[in-house]
């Protein structure tokens, strides 16, 4: 789904004894930039997740735009962007869990997403993009968390909106943390493509946060 998008939001949190939350949004979609919004079309995104224990959260959502032939899209890694070769219907549907065994332990960590993007064009129908991915940790101290995570992305190759890339990957690595805003990462990774070679890189990373 789109991480940045202007527009108007409703949102609710901690409702009930499930802990039912909502967020609603209607904003500019992908066929607008930075600056200016190239059609009348609006996107609509709902989300809804309930959290029935601590350390329970389940949550599913819908995403709906409609992109007009000749915009702009920033919808590719590295910077790439493509321009939209026919007006496409989106939906993009997500469904996701995670798990922490306490919320004062939180010695197991287990998180699970996968999306359905439903892309709609005249002249090559609707095609169906699934991307997934399941990771799991366990703190062995109070700093030291060994974890491995699985992703896949499945392509149609007559895909009208993304890449047609299909990829696997494999990544088992260590977190350090630093404290509550900065971890420390060493990993290993593994990335299958159907149109590359296996690659395999060790990165070392630093994150913090604000």
């Amino acid at each position: 789904m789109p991480l940045h998008t202007t527009g108007v939001s409703l949102q609710g949190q901690n409702l009930g004894a499930l802990r039912f939350g909502y967020d609603v949004m209607v904003g500019n979609g992908l066929g607008s930039g930075e600056l200016l919004d190239n059609n009348s079309f609006k996107s609509l995104t709902v989300a809804v997740h309930v959290k029935p224990r601590d350390g329970w959260r389940m949550g599913a959502s819908l995403y709906h735009d409609v992109i007009s032939k000749g915009s702009v899209l920033h919808n590719h890694s590295g910077g790439i962007s493509t321009r939209a070769l026919a007006k496409i219907n989106q939906n993009i549907l997500t469904a996701s869990f995670a798990y922490n065994d306490s919320v004062f332990t939180k010695k197991y960590e287990l998180l699970a997403e996968s999306s359905m993007a439903l892309n709609k064009a005249d002249s090559l129908g609707r095609q169906n993009t699934i991307a997934s991915y399941a990771y799991a940790g366990i703190r062995l101290t109070d700093k030291i968390i060994p974890y491995i995570r699985v992703d896949d992305i499945q392509y149609r190759q007559e895909e009208v909106y993304f890449s047609d890339r299909n990829v696997q990957s494999f990544t088992g690595g260590v977190r350090y943390e630093l404290n509550y805003l900065a971890v420390v990462k060493l990993e290993y990774q593994r990335i299958k493509s159907h149109r590359a070679t296996a690659v395999d890189r060790v990165s070392f990373q630093i994150a913090v946060g604000f």
